[in-house]
């Protein structure tokens, strides 16, 4: 394998990657996601490796142990978590937050459901997932231009979205299920390792939401 052939395999297992951290956040159907996924992974790349079979297992593991439902219980409309970036900023700064998300979205031809929220992990998850696929499309066809594009999108997003609503995993500490409390360890590991590929701190060791007076959620960070 060559390096033009190693980078693309790489990037190809960020965007899986990030595309099952997306089915875990909204997890209806997660058993059926999760196998519908991996099959489209075995026919790009062949064999799971490292991080990515890792996360692959440990859902599995959540699945085989009857705790994906816990999964449904804590995330979702209505749940103890829904994990909205707008609920994680000042009141004054969700309307140009959701702005700057839909203008990411458009310029790269994401596609949007009516379903989820536009601010929603599993959103910006899979937008993330979308601008890896094009990553490694630019090296395919040695596109410097898309490339350079691409990978800056990808460093401004997860400085400026991302890196918030990623604390959102850490909620799966919480629930003492050793099986849920892997997966949140490899997903965390994940995003970390994103957010120092480009020099962005890490996210926050612990998920602290305080109600405001105007039963807004503040502050996620401790």
């Amino acid at each position: 394998m060559n390096n033009q052939q190693l980078y693309i395999s790489k990037a190809l297992e960020r965007a899986y990657t990030y595309k099952i951290l997306s089915i875990i956040y909204s997890p209806t159907n997660l058993n059926e996601n999760l196998k519908n996924l991996t099959n489209a992974v075995h026919e790009s790349l062949g064999d799971l490796n490292g991080g990515l079979r890792e996360i692959v297992e440990a859902v599995n593991d959540v699945c085989r142990v009857g705790k994906a439902g816990l999964l449904e219980e804590l995330f979702g409309e209505m749940k103890k978590f829904e994990p909205l970036e707008r609920k994680l900023v000042p009141g004054v700064a969700i309307g140009p937050t959701l702005a700057d998300i839909a203008g990411f979205y458009a310029a790269f031809g994401m596609q949007l459901t009516k379903d989820i929220p536009m601010d929603h992990l599993a959103v910006e998850m899979e937008f993330m997932a979308h601008l890896a696929l094009r990553e490694a499309y630019a090296v395919l066809h040695r596109n410097e231009e898309m490339f350079d594009t691409v990978v800056d999108a990808q460093r401004k997003f997860l400085r400026d979205h991302l890196s918030r609503t990623a604390a959102y995993i850490r909620a799966l500490n919480n629930v003492n299920v050793s099986e849920l409390d892997k997966l949140a360890k490899l997903c965390v590991s994940f995003i970390n390792e994103e957010l120092r590929r480009f020099e962005i701190p890490e996210i926050a060791l612990e998920l602290c939401m305080e109600a405001s007076p105007e039963d807004e959620v503040r502050c996620p960070f401790s």
